[in-house]
């Protein structure tokens, strides 16, 4: 006998709504933001990524996808896969910054070419911020520097390069700052390359750094490579992209020996903190003046690491391998660039919880474009979460049982992958008999894939009655109307090539990819007041079917053959009163310090039950009535009681 979970109209300070079936067809095409089902792969599709596994192939031949970094898990990874032959394996990488000897191209020492074997590395394939000269001649010893400006300077940690003005990196000279004066720089001299003489009025500039935030001792050595095209080339004709395409080739399936792992074929490569803009006072072209890698109006760094994705596949056995990008951002849409994204901290995208700028909505509908509208081969994005939880601890800042079904139940709307980087992160939404709801202890799962097939694409919930296309209180862009509540703004939009746009009402304070198909899209604004307009701008975006409602449509659902899912991304709590005809059941968990939420409640339509999902929360409940028949189903609609 199955608990049953009951609760009574008004029991909650919540909006109290009921899903009704509503006819084939019915559903509101404006409100549908979601994407043709990607692959009829069963879920949960759980993934390890983020290198060191830490543990025995057998621990990881569990995972749907299993990322390793070179010479260093790749025999693991094959052990792993040969337990699980339907496993993806991923190979990890570092492209947009040295990240140690293991994670991509070694550097070792400094010459005339970037060599990927020995670890030499040509110094004009590093990026640099705006650089300045020095005022006088200094010999190999000298270890105070005089410039003509310190302002381009971090402060202590930070490195430079040297080398002679006009030339292609001659004499370059790596060294570490100690600490910054007036008009001078105390450095140390000669870091993996040879202090040499150098000339009065010869460059000195910062390296910049790759996505790890503000300059610290620890983080001073993440070094960024210049991926622009205006990279230099080495003494072989190479630029830093080619010669990192070069390093992949050599090193996808070695050993922490360098010999070859037979039978190691990865299924794709995965970058780490790709990014579309080299970040603040850079200077892509080394001419001394800062840049942020857009010359004569072009981005030339996202169009170098678009050639770069190219050079990876045109890598042998490489053109119809995933090529995942590091970052949810606005790049690596070509035909031969990336097949989707990791996007990395979900849902969060490294702002805290407390964030008022963390847009949740914004997260999601970029998770659907990268997901959805990358037309590169094989097509693969993952949502890596990167919090600790009650069960695992070791990962970033420890985040609730929330927050956790929150970032699982919205990957779950769409067609990605969704796991973790420390530990042996096993959850018991993982596994679960749907005969009975109980899940499988953690240690011992037996049903993976328990939800069965994806039966459609995700609906909203909304008030059908409130959002027909003549409550619209708006329909165009930049003409202001006043507010006051709770507003839902729908749009298809679409870029000549895909750009980040922002749009708000009053102030365009929210930013979304938009892809150069068009695409649907739909976002909340709660507690509105005033006179404001619809604003939609930026990255030459078109728009159309522009509708504004009041009301709200952020509860949303998706059914699989044996699981429900609802998410609710609102500021709202919502009560949800189940249909008549279906039964659905909390995952029966196995207490301890796992979710308490898995009680087993069951809430059948039949007798009214019903159930509160806070706001920024998610359900994963276990179907106990039958698949309903027929063909898909449009939206459901919300009668608020």
């Amino acid at each position: 006998m199955f608990p049953t979970k009951r609760l009574l109209s008004g029991a909650f300070l919540s909006v109290l709504v009921a899903i009704v079936s509503s006819v084939y067809g019915a559903g509101y095409p404006y409100l549908d933001d979601a994407e043709p089902v990607l692959n009829t792969l069963p879920f949960p599709k759980p993934i390890k990524t983020m290198g060191n596994l830490g543990s025995t192939a057998q621990a990881y031949s569990k995972y749907d996808v299993v990322s390793y970094v070179a010479g260093q898990d790749a025999t693991k990874a094959r052990d792993a896969r040969n337990l699980n032959p339907s496993m993806r394996l991923h190979f990890q990488i570092s492209g947009r910054a040295y990240q140690g000897e293991i994670r991509c191209m070694g550097f070792r020492s400094t010459g005339p070419n970037t060599d990927t074997t020995t670890g030499m590395m040509f110094a004009g394939h590093w990026l640099y911020k705006k650089g300045t000269r020095l005022t006088s001649a200094v010999d190999d010893e000298t270890d105070t520097l005089y410039v003509d400006s310190t302002a381009e300077f971090t402060g202590p940690y930070a490195y430079v390069v040297i080398y002679d003005e006009g030339t292609n990196f001659t004499n370059a000279e790596h060294a570490r700052i100690i600490s910054v004066g007036t008009n001078y720089l105390k450095v140390s001299r000669g870091y993996k390359s040879t202090a040499v003489a150098h000339a009065g009025r010869s460059i000195i500039a910062e390296h910049a750094l790759g996505d790890v935030g503000n300059l610290t001792e620890a983080n001073s050595d993440v070094w960024s490579y210049n991926h622009a095209t205006t990279c230099p080339q080495d003494a072989g004709g190479k630029t830093a992209g080619e010669r990192n395409a070069e390093w992949i080739s050599r090193n996808y399936n070695v050993n922490q020996n360098g010999a070859v792992v037979s039978g190691l074929n990865p299924d794709g490569v995965l970058f780490d903190a790709d990014s579309s803009f080299p970040g603040d006072n850079t200077d892509v072209n080394n001419d001394l003046v800062v840049d942020g890698g857009t010359l004569s109006g072009v981005n030339e760094w996202l169009a170098g690491y678009q050639r770069f994705y190219a050079n990876v596949r045109a890598i042998s056995g490489f053109a119809n391998k995933s090529i995942v990008g590091g970052v949810p951002d606005a790049m690596g849409f070509a035909a031969n660039g990336l097949s989707g994204s990791q996007m990395e901290d979900w849902p969060y995208f490294f702002k805290d919880i407390t964030n008022p700028n963390l847009d949740y909505e914004a997260n999601f509908s970029d998770y659907l474009t990268h997901a959805y509208y990358h037309s590169a081969p094989s097509p693969y994005t993952e949502c890596l979460y990167k919090h600790g939880t009650a069960l695992y601890t070791s990962e970033g800042a420890p985040y609730g049982w929330q927050e956790f079904r929150l970032a699982l139940g919205s990957a779950l709307l769409g067609d990605g992958y969704f796991g973790q980087k420390a530990d042996d992160p096993w959850y018991e939404e993982y596994s679960v008999d749907p005969a009975t709801g109980r899940a499988d202890p953690i240690s011992t799962p037996q049903h993976k894939h328990w939800m069965g097939k994806a039966l459609g694409k995700f609906e909203r919930i909304y008030d059908a009655t409130a959002f027909e296309s003549n409550d619209a209180v708006l329909r165009e862009t930049d003409v202001t109307i006043g507010l006051s509540g709770n507003y839902t703004l729908c749009f298809t939009a679409s870029t000549p090539k895909t750009e980040i746009v922002d749009f708000g009402l009053g102030y365009p304070g929210r930013n979304i990819v938009v892809p150069t198909s068009p695409k649907k899209f739909v976002f909340t604004f709660y507690n509105q007041t005033g006179n404001r307009p619809i604003r939609i701008e930026g990255g030459g975006v078109s728009v159309s079917d522009v509708y504004l409602f009041k009301g709200t449509a952020d509860l949303l659902r998706r059914d699989f053959e044996k699981a429900v899912v609802f998410v609710n991304l609102g500021n709202e709590s919502k009560t949800i009163v189940v249909p008549a005809g279906e039964r659905l059941m909390r995952i029966q968990g196995n207490g301890g310090v796992l979710d308490p939420v898995n009680n087993g409640a069951v809430y059948d339509g039949n007798e009214s039950d019903s159930f509160d999902l806070p706001a920024k929360d998610a359900a994963i409940l276990v179907r106990l009535s039958s698949v309903p028949a027929g063909p898909p189903r449009a939206p459901r609609g919300l009668r608020v009681e």
